[in-house]
């Protein structure tokens, strides 16, 4: 049978620029399978934890040292498998046509699973505009939780993700006004809430937001949130995203 030394600092170099490639090169490809599976899982559910449990900053950075510690932990797997294995006779996929394959499926099914995590449990945002200035300035990054938001868990004063009906539309990141049923108004700059003004200190018209009727009442059943930014009142037609 052919052999082929293993060069250990090769296998890691795979294992840690390609996912468990080098776990393959070193003649386990089933222990390849299995890391890359754990892998997939870590990160949702990492985003998960990180969403939805009560932890500290302290929780925060432990999530990110272990999302950092696992490819290091494959690839000093893969180091230490080629070092033990290194004169084993080769098996039929150590070939370079088969690390390519390899590290194609699992660059693919790595993409698959971050778009997953985008779109049903948390996604980063750059803020574009100073909306919910000074709580949250323009250009920093928000977590925005997806898994747990629906319109109907959704309370007033909710910080939310949204962009409106029109085609290029840039997402908002606002604080919700109204409900559905509510009747809103802006009045010389003041936001009034079914009649009552809510003295909110920071309502203005901002005249480089699209225009929208000064009067709106929330319609149950339809997918037309209130929304306002800096408590600026505006009624948008949206697919609500999220809430932050």
């Amino acid at each position: 049978m052919t052999t082929k030394p293993r060069r250990p600092w090769l296998a890691a170099i795979l294992s840690l620029m390609s996912g468990p490639v080098g776990q393959i090169y070193a003649g386990r490809l089933r222990r390849s399978i299995i890391l890359w599976c754990v892998g997939a899982a870590l990160l949702p559910a990492f985003a998960f934890a990180a969403m939805s449990l009560p932890i500290n900053r302290a929780g925060v950075v432990f999530l990110l040292l272990c999302v950092v510690a696992f490819p290091i932990g494959i690839a000093a797997d893969a180091f230490f498998l080629a070092r033990r294995h290194r004169d084993a006779p080769l098996k039929a996929y150590q070939r370079w046509w088969a690390y390519l394959v390899a590290f194609a499926m699992f660059y693919s099914g790595n993409y698959l699973v971050a778009q997953l995590v985008r779109s049903f449990v948390a996604e980063a945002f750059v803020v574009p505009m100073r909306a919910m200035s000074p709580t949250i300035r323009s250009g920093e990054r928000i977590v925005v939780d997806k898994f747990w938001c629906h319109p109907t868990r959704l309370r007033r004063n909710d910080v939310v993700v949204f962009s409106s009906a029109g085609p290029g539309s840039p997402f908002y990141v606002m604080r919700l006004a109204g409900l559905p049923g509510d009747t809103i108004e802006m009045v010389d700059d003041r936001l009034i809430l079914n009649g009552s003004d809510v003295g909110d200190q920071h309502a203005f018209i901002d005249s480089n937001f699209p225009a929208y009727p000064e009067k709106a009442t929330m319609t149950p059943g339809k997918p037309r949130v209130f929304q306002h930014l800096q408590c600026f009142a505006s009624v948008v037609d949206t697919a609500l995203d999220t809430k932050v």
